[in-house]
């Protein structure tokens, strides 16, 4: 509203955010695979969604933010501003949807498994990155919170609270096209919950190919 957009406010700025996530990967990729960031950006079901309201857009440009050289955090002064930008941009990610919060674990976990391997003291700094993260979510919810507590409280609990409807793409399919007879939402949940407790373990046990890949 305070640059002038009045009609559509939602449709543009997620269009905006995916366009700086567009530049964002052009500018951090290696030259090599900087055709890769222009073929991600323009793929139609990105841009299709993030023009018609899809408000993930707004917190992607800061995840990527926040997974670049993340390991680089509480490094030496030429590391550049890797060693404290990522749990900023991730702060500002977990402050936008609820969806961001489910990478804090595996990033704090990061920064304690690379601090191990380099010498560095990894509860001091991943107490260090998750205390960072912490003070943007709440400095940039803090109005909100004053306003009205228990309004906030309720409304960011929602997801977790209320049954959701089945959406999204991998096995859920199976029951949207009615394969499976129907949906069990406790089943998914639990299903959903134990995959990302062994993706955890699989970081810690194989952490040196998993960084490779990520």
């Amino acid at each position: 509203l305070w640059f002038g957009f009045h009609h559509q406010v939602s449709d543009w700025m997620d269009l905006y955010a995916w366009i700086v996530t567009g530049i964002l990967l052009f500018v951090i990729m290696p030259a090599a695979l900087r055709w890769l960031a222009a073929l991600i950006a323009v793929t139609p079901i990105f841009v299709g969604v993030f023009s018609s309201g899809g408000t993930d857009a707004l917190f992607v440009p800061f995840l990527v933010l926040a997974v670049w050289r993340w390991d680089r955090f509480g490094a030496d002064r030429q590391a550049g501003i890797a060693r404290w930008l990522g749990p900023i941009a991730l702060g500002m990610a977990c402050a936008i949807k609820q969806t961001p919060w489910f990478c804090v674990p595996f990033l704090v976990l990061g920064v304690v498994l690379e601090a191990r391997r380099t010498g560095r003291p990894p509860l001091r700094l991943a107490g260090l990155y998750l205390g960072i993260v912490a003070l943007v979510f709440a400095a940039v919810n803090l109005p909100f919170i004053i306003w009205q507590p228990s309004a906030w409280v309720r409304g960011n609990l929602i997801p977790f609270r209320q049954p959701l409807v089945a959406d999204g793409q991998g096995l859920v399919s199976l029951a949207l096209h009615g394969i499976t007879g129907g949906v069990n939402l406790s089943l998914l949940t639990m299903a959903s919950a134990l995959v990302y407790v062994a993706l955890l373990i699989a970081m810690v046990i194989w952490f040196p190919a998993m960084k490779r890949i990520w």
